[in-house]
């Protein structure tokens, strides 16, 4: 029951910010039904992960590209008090899924979508991002790729990321 309010909760606070970035147009004004091409504004929230002093959440913001083709993925952060906008972690196109490290000073996501010298896709790997600041780094260069991270808090920092 904890959980599913934690959830709510979360939800919320990075929902209220992120809604407001586009603010919907008066509804007695414009009532009319959602269509299909209203996919192309939406914005979701995905994966929110909360901090290990609870105090901000990572997630994944997606969104449908500006050529309408596909979707984009980034690592936003956002203060679970509600008392700061969202804040964009990421550049990358297609990062997804973050994990905070037990300390709370690291990020480790996964990053797809980056095209090889003939255009065709690489497969997804894991990055870490500092927030002490700078770019990301990548943590592996699987052939197939890598996904489903998970920290492991028995092993010194370097060595502490599982792929499951």
């Amino acid at each position: 029951m904890k959980f599913c309010f934690a959830v709510a909760i979360i939800s919320l606070v990075i929902a209220a910010p992120l809604g407001a970035q586009n603010p919907a147009p008066p509804s007695a004004s414009r009532t009319r039904v959602i269509s299909d091409k209203d996919l192309f504004d939406f914005i979701w929230v995905a994966n929110p992960q909360l901090s290990p002093d609870g105090t901000r959440v990572a997630f994944t913001r997606v969104n449908v590209d500006e050529k309408r083709t596909s979707y984009e993925t980034s690592i936003w952060m956002v203060a679970t008090s509600g008392s700061e906008p969202p804040v964009r972690m990421t550049n990358g196109k297609h990062d997804a899924q973050p994990r905070w490290s037990p300390d709370g000073k690291h990020i480790a996501f996964v990053r797809g979508g980056d095209k090889d010298e003939s255009g065709k896709p690489r497969p997804p790997q894991i990055a870490v991002l500092s927030l002490a600041g700078g770019e990301a780094w990548m943590i592996t260069d699987l052939p197939k790729g890598a996904s489903g991270l998970a920290w492991a808090p028995d092993i010194p920092f370097r060595y502490n990321i599982r792929i499951i």
